[in-house]
């Protein structure tokens, strides 16, 4: 069954092999050039299983927000990320608010899921934001495996970004005083 995310190729190579290498100079980072994907239809699979998936089912991301239209299908993102500095924090963000179910799997010897989405209460979130983000564990010059299950009953549009923290609070700031405004001005129009 062909997808969006699936029909649309860029031209840019995908560079998955390499680990997204995070530089404190840069704010932002898209992932999916640096990820793969897999296509869960059954929506069940485990991540030992997915880890156990033969490569020539995952499919290299070509483009920045990956696209699979209307489904019910579970998508599976496969990368690694190192960090040159840690003296900054980092996120993983989506810039989906309405993915229902994202969850972050980081295997090895600490291996843990943590679950993110607008399924789960905010209190239950990473952090507690309308945004659906993560703070990565990271350590300087050492790689850090991740895979991400995103499955959602809306548009499946997965674009996600690694950002500094700061970048995230200053974005979120900007994004609050856009809504401020927007239901301001709504508000005077009503009263009118």
């Amino acid at each position: 069954q062909m997808s969006f995310g699936e029909s649309v190729d860029n031209g840019r190579k995908n560079e998955y092999s390499a680990p997204l290498s995070l530089k404190t100079h840069a704010a932002s980072y898209p992932i999916s050039f640096h990820a793969r994907w897999l296509r869960d239809d059954s929506g069940g699979l485990t991540l030992e299983q997915v880890r156990a998936t033969e490569d020539d089912a995952w499919r290299p991301a070509r483009i920045e927000r990956l696209n699979f239209g209307i489904n019910r299908s579970a998508y599976w993102l496969h990368f690694t990320v190192m960090a040159r500095d840690t003296s900054r924090d980092w996120l993983l963000d989506s810039d989906n608010p309405r993915l229902h179910h994202i969850d972050l799997y980081l295997p090895g010897e600490r291996e843990q899921a943590i679950e993110g989405g607008i399924a789960r209460p905010i209190g239950q979130r990473p952090l507690r934001n309308r945004m659906q983000s993560f703070i990565l564990p990271l350590e300087t010059d050492r790689p850090l495996e991740l895979y991400l299950r995103v499955q959602t009953q809306s548009h499946s549009v997965f674009p996600f970004y690694i950002e500094s923290r700061e970048n995230f609070a200053r974005r979120d700031r900007t994004v609050s005083v856009y809504y401020t405004a927007y239901f301001s001005l709504l508000g005077l129009a009503l009263i009118a």
